[in-house]
């Protein structure tokens, strides 16, 4: 009898997957950096998936040699040889930073014309410290606190130590400007004769916590806009 020799080889040589680097920390305003696996095994014969894997599972599977970063977390690239059924994979931590944020308060400026508004930053979140500021046309500093200010809007910016931003405006409110006008029962009379004299605030609504009256030579009546005076001599009142 005669006998034949047969040699099979089987290929089981298993894929290369390329993930890059264990870690990667992106910036929170860094949109252009990609998970890229193009060092893996290429050609027709390979299949490349990306997956998200979260609490053991696989919250994103997508057919892709690059893809972008959606967020933080364990991306694993699968690599199929769809010739021999051979895997392979690679695994890369994404830390992206949470976008900036931040509290900011103010304080209004009191009266028509002042110059004492302030604005606060506070409680900053996200990004990547150490953080500047700015305010208004201020340049960047460490700065939290801007006072002396006076009515009118204010950008805010926040930058963090990755160049990543935080944009806001706020309005410091111009307060209603206060007058007062004052009237008189007669501007010519007999000496020892009274002056009824009638002061007028302006906004009528706003409760007043002091008034003074002009010269201080007459007795006037405590915070109260009507005075009845005795002028012995040409004098001028005036009320404030």
């Amino acid at each position: 009898s005669a006998s034949i020799q047969i040699t099979i080889s089987s290929d089981t040589i298993p894929p290369v997957a390329e993930a890059g680097p264990a870690q990667l920390q992106v910036g929170c305003n860094d949109f252009s950096t990609l998970l890229n696996a193009s060092a893996s095994s290429s050609g027709s014969q390979y299949v490349h998936r990306w997956q998200l894997i979260e609490q053991g599972l696989a919250t994103l599977d997508t057919q892709a040699v690059v893809i972008p970063i959606p967020s933080s977390g364990l991306y694993r690239h699968i690599v199929t040889n769809t010739d021999n059924g051979c895997t392979a994979s690679d695994s890369i931590l994404v830390f992206r930073d949470p976008p900036v944020s931040a509290v900011v308060t103010t304080d209004p400026v009191k009266c028509f014309g002042d110059l004492n508004g302030a604005i606060y930053f506070s409680n900053v979140t996200g990004g990547h410290p150490p953080y500047y500021f700015a305010a208004g046309n201020k340049p960047f500093s460490s700065q939290t606190t801007y006072t002396g200010l006076a009515a009118g809007s204010y950008s805010l910016r926040i930058r963090d130590d990755f160049g990543c931003f935080w944009n806001s405006s706020v309005t410091l409110d111009t307060p209603v400007e206060s007058s007062v006008s004052l009237t008189l029962s007669d501007t010519a009379i007999e000496l020892g004769q009274a002056v009824t004299l009638q002061a007028v605030s302006a906004p009528q609504r706003w409760p007043l916590s002091e008034i003074h009256w002009l010269p201080e030579q007459f007795e006037y009546t405590p915070l109260s806009l009507l005075q009845t005076v005795y002028p012995e001599v040409p004098v001028i009142v005036t009320g404030k």
